[in-house]
């Protein structure tokens, strides 16, 4: 999920997240924009690959429809732990079908 900060505010981290520069991006409005380059696939994977409905994947899978919607909706929201697990169990698939990295 990408977050507009003020300048002047602080972002606090987890001790072992880093904030790399070069995927922060600087907006006219003196916010700064700061970009995810792992991106989820689920809504393709879905889609072009199970070629079956939201529903369907929620019931086969075991998620809610609050997590599917989310995950199908904003490919920047990235799966927990425990949505990958139920997923990946469920279609006997790797993690890197549902997760994808680009340059930004």
């Amino acid at each position: 999920m990408s977050c507009n900060v003020k300048i002047n505010d602080h972002i606090k981290l987890a001790d072992n997240c880093k904030l790399n520069w070069h995927s922060v991006k600087w907006e006219s409005d003196n916010t700064r924009h700061v970009a995810m380059p792992v991106r989820n696939t689920v809504r393709r994977f879905i889609e072009e690959k199970l070629k079956i409905t939201r529903y369907q994947f929620m019931k086969e899978t075991g998620l809610s429809k609050t997590t599917v919607y989310a995950l199908c909706d904003n490919h920047e929201q990235i799966p927990n732990g425990i949505a990958l697990n139920k997923i990946c169990d469920c279609y006997k698939i790797q993690p890197c079908e549902l997760l994808e990295w680009s340059e930004d």
